[in-house]
C-alpha cells in the first residue's frame, strides 16, 4: 500500500491550511484601510487642473457643461453630487433618458448620456474617489438605452465642389460691392474654404494654420503642416498636400496667391498698401504655374503667425516675399493669362 501524508497537527491537510492562510491574509488586508495622506492646501485643485490640461479645449468645455448639469439636477432633488452613489447616477441616466422633445422624440441621444457618465467618472477620479459609473447597474442601464434607441447614425451631406463654387461666387459678389475691408475678408475666407475642400480639413485645423505652415511645392501645389489636430493631441504633426485645381476660381493655390498678396502688401506698405491692392484688378488671381516656375520655398518664419492680414510674415533681407504679385501670377480673364499646360502633374479639381 502507498504511503499517506501525515495529517496536520490541527487536523487540516496541507491544501486546506494554505487556503485558510490566504483567507486570513485577505481579511487582514481588507481590514487595514490606509488613511488618505494629508495634502497641502490647493493640492486637489492643482491635480484637477493638471488632469484637465491633457484635454482638448472643446472636451474640457463639454465636461464642464455636463458636470454643471449633473450638479443642478442633484441640487433640485437634494442629492450630493460628489461623491455620487452609483444608484444616484443610475437614476440620473434613467430620468434623462425618459425626457422627450415637444415632437415626442428623445431629448438626449445614448451617446450624450454615455458622455455624461464619463464626465461624472472623471470628476470623481480627479479627487481620488471611485468612479460610480463603473458600477454594473449603471453600465447595464446605458446598454439597455443603446439597445432600445438603436438607430443608424445621422450623416451630414458634405459640401461638394459646386457648392463651394456657389459660396465663393456669392462671397466675391458681395465683396465687390463693399469696401476694401470686405474684399480682404473675402480673400481670407476663400483661401480657408478651398484649403478645407482640397485637404478635407477640420475647422480647428484650418484656424490653427500659420503662414509658416504653408509651403509651396513645385510638383504638388502646396504642402500644409498640421502641428496638432483632434486625432493628434500629442502634436506629432502631419503634412497634407493641396494639388493644383483645374479652374482658378476653385484652385487652392490661386486662393493662397491672392491671400499672400494681401500679407505681402501689408508687410511692404502697411494699411495703405493693402488698400491700394484692392483696385480694379483685384479679382481672381492665377497661380502662374503654366507661365513661370513655381516660387521658391522660403524658409519658415521663426515666429509662428496667425493667417490674418494684419500679422504678415516679416520681409527677409535680400529676397522678395514668396507668392508676391510679381512672382508669375497674372490676372485671370484678362486675355493675357494662358491656361495651365499639359506638362507636369495633371491638375485636379
Amino acid at each position: 500500500m502507498g504511503q499517506h501524508a501525515a495529517p496536520a497537527p490541527d487536523g487540516l491537510d496541507g491544501a486546506t491550511r494554505t487556503l485558510l492562510e490566504l483567507a486570513r491574509t485577505a481579511a487582514a488586508a481588507a481590514a487595514a484601510v490606509t488613511p488618505a495622506p494629508l495634502l497641502p492646501d490647493g493640492a486637489v485643485a492643482a491635480m484637477a487642473a493638471l488632469a484637465g490640461a491633457g484635454l482638448a479645449a472643446n472636451t474640457e468645455a463639454a465636461r464642464a457643461s455636463d458636470w454643471a448639469g449633473f450638479t443642478r439636477w442633484c441640487a433640485t432633488g437634494g442629492h450630493v453630487p460628489l461623491p455620487a452613489h452609483p444608484l444616484l447616477v443610475r437614476w440620473y441616466v434613467t430620468a434623462k433618458a425618459a425626457e422627450v422633445k415637444p415632437d415626442g422624440s428623445p431629448a438626449y441621444a445614448p451617446a450624450t448620456l454615455t458622455r455624461w457618465v464619463a464626465t461624472i467618472n472623471a470628476a470623481h477620479t480627479a479627487v481620488g474617489l471611485p468612479r460610480p459609473g463603473r458600477d454594473e447597474g449603471v453600465t447595464q442601464a446605458l446598454s439597455a438605452i443603446r439597445r432600445v434607441r438603436a438607430a443608424p447614425p445621422r450623416r451630414r451631406a458634405p459640401l461638394l465642389t459646386d457648392d463651394v463654387r456657389a459660396l465663393l461666387t456669392a462671397a466675391r459678389t458681395n465683396a465687390h460691392g463693399g469696401g476694401w475691408a470686405a474684399r480682404v475678408a473675402e480673400r481670407r475666407d476663400s483661401c480657408l474654404l478651398l484649403f478645407g475642400l482640397a485637404g478635407a480639413l477640420r475647422r480647428s485645423e484650418l484656424v490653427g494654420l500659420t503662414v509658416a505652415d504653408v509651403t509651396p511645392s513645385r510638383a504638388d501645389g502646396l504642402v500644409l503642416t498640421l502641428r496638432r489636430s483632434k486625432t493628434d493631441q500629442q502634436a506629432a504633426g502631419r503634412t497634407v498636400t493641396l494639388p493644383y485645381g483645374i479652374h482658378p476660381e476653385t484652385c487652392p493655390v490661386c486662393a493662397h496667391v491672392r491671400w499672400r498678396e494681401v500679407l505681402d502688401a501689408h508687410t511692404a506698405a502697411g494699411r495703405p498698401g493693402v488698400i491700394r491692392l484692392q483696385g480694379p484688378r483685384s479679382g481672381c488671381r492665377c497661380c502662374g504655374r503654366c507661365t513661370a516656375p513655381a516660387p521658391s520655398a522660403t524658409p519658415p518664419s521663426p515666429v509662428r503667425r496667425s493667417p490674418t492680414w494684419c500679422a504678415a510674415a516679416p520681409p527677409r533681407p535680400g529676397s522678395a516675399p514668396s507668392w508676391s504679385p510679381g512672382s508669375g501670377g497674372t490676372a485671370c480673364g484678362s486675355g493675357s493669362s494662358p491656361r495651365p499646360s499639359a506638362t507636369g502633374p495633371a491638375p485636379r479639381p
